[in-house]
């Protein structure tokens, strides 16, 4: 990178002055050489108000400063200031993570540029550890701040697209109910009904997964449930959409625990459309539960290729879609798996997969029994979760 030196004020030094008063009188012309690099080098600078380009920056080299006359106690302090460089670029929409790193980058350069070679090996190491720590702490604000503003958006999207579906789904339901409605009117009503019911899901399990996402748990409302008759209403509902692929197989012994039906019928109902989507077409989805106290497990298995160890690592991650569903013609958004994991863990449990070559696949969900102890947990969860969505329905009036 060329400097045009012109463009750097010679200054005289007192002859006492020490490295860190040398740099807080060159910041101003420090500033000048960087904002000529940033605007060639970083497209997303070429925009902005040289005020909104610089921003915290001359609060960053006076950190810089401190931290150089820290240096002989051996303590470099942290340049916390630069999440402030990384809150304000994350409102810029053009700005990236990797031109808010050249930025520093460039500042670093600037830097040496400016107050020249005549530094100890100290000085050097200093200058580099407090720009590096700069940069992590400017990246870290910004990535936090992208991601707030991912859920303040799905929220919102979330909340205004349920309204119309459940307009709709209203609506259609008065069709069904009307007396002089029959034969074909009243079948199309009721595909009505269930592809918003299914649209509704997909809404809800967006809106968890982003819960999830975010460390928390997805709120439970915990029930006494029929695990038979609950197993028997998701499998119609499936068998509704994807016809009769379905074999349920039940341990006697098992009856009634204390579960979130809704739920539990959620995180069965993805296992169950994954098998549908990446198994055998011609081979049934087997369902098998059984009780081996205190736990219930619930295993859903679907013949056809197998899963790779690769893919299995990562099969429950949030919008992981393994090598063979991206290259398929299955279109999904990676978070089914994700969220039975999420419903899993709220109730107390885990969800592991098995697949080996000529066997298939089996999903298997292990839950307590009774999942009343994990109430407490989701009352605050949905405390939260509300309290967020109040305020970004609030702030976006």
């Amino acid at each position: 990178m060329e400097l045009i030196n012109e463009n750097i004020k010679k200054t005289n030094y007192p002859t006492a002055s020490t490295l860190a008063d040398r740099l807080r009188i060159e910041i101003p012309n420090i500033l000048n050489i960087w904002e000529m690099w940033v605007r060639k080098e970083v497209e997303a600078a070429r925009e902005l108000h040289p005020t909104d380009l610089k921003n915290s920056l001359p609060k960053v080299l006076e950190n810089l400063a401190q931290a150089l006359e820290f240096q002989e106690k051996g303590v470099l302090p942290e340049i916390k200031v630069a999440r402030e460089h990384g809150k304000e670029r994350s409102t810029f929409p053009k700005y990236t993570l990797e031109q808010i790193i050249a930025e520093y980058r460039l500042l670093r350069r600037a830097i040496f540029e400016v107050i020249g070679k005549d530094v100890t090996d100290q000085e050097r190491d200093t200058i580099i550890d407090a720009i590096e720590i700069g940069i992590s702490e400017s990246a870290s604000e910004y990535t936090k701040q992208q991601f707030l503003f991912r859920e303040q958006f799905v929220s919102m999207l979330a909340h205004d697209l349920r309204n119309p579906l459940s307009a709709a789904k209203i609506s259609a339901q008065l069709i069904q109910r009307a007396p002089e409605i029959t034969g074909t009117t009243l079948s199309i009503a009721g595909r009505i009904v269930n592809t918003i019911e299914r649209t509704d899901n997909l809404i809800k399990d967006l809106l968890d997964s982003n819960l999830v996402q975010m460390g928390q748990k997805i709120p439970l409302n915990i029930k006494e449930c029929n695990l038979k008759q609950l197993l028997k209403t998701t499998i119609d509902d499936a068998t509704s959409v994807y016809g009769d692929h379905f074999v349920l197989e039940i341990d006697s012994n098992v009856t009634i625990g204390f579960w979130d039906p809704v739920i539990l019928q959620r995180a069965i109902g993805n296992l169950l459309t994954n098998a549908i989507k990446y198994g055998a077409p011609k081979s049934p989805v087997k369902i098998t539960i059984a009780q081996k106290d205190p736990k219930v497990i619930i295993a859903v298995h679907n013949d056809g290729k197998s899963i790779s160890e690769k893919d299995q690592a990562g099969l429950f991650d949030n919008f992981y879609r393994t090598i063979g569903a991206k290259d398929g013609l299955n279109i999904g958004w990676g978070i089914g798996l994700f969220l039975v994991k999420g419903a899993a863990l709220a109730h107390g449990g885990a969800v592991s997969v098995k697949s080996q070559e000529n066997i298939g696949t089996t999903f298997t969900l292990t839950i307590p029994i009774d999942c009343r102890n994990n109430q407490e947990d989701s009352v605050g969860v949905q405390k939260i979760k509300e309290g967020v969505m109040s305020t970004v329905l609030s702030e976006n009036k």
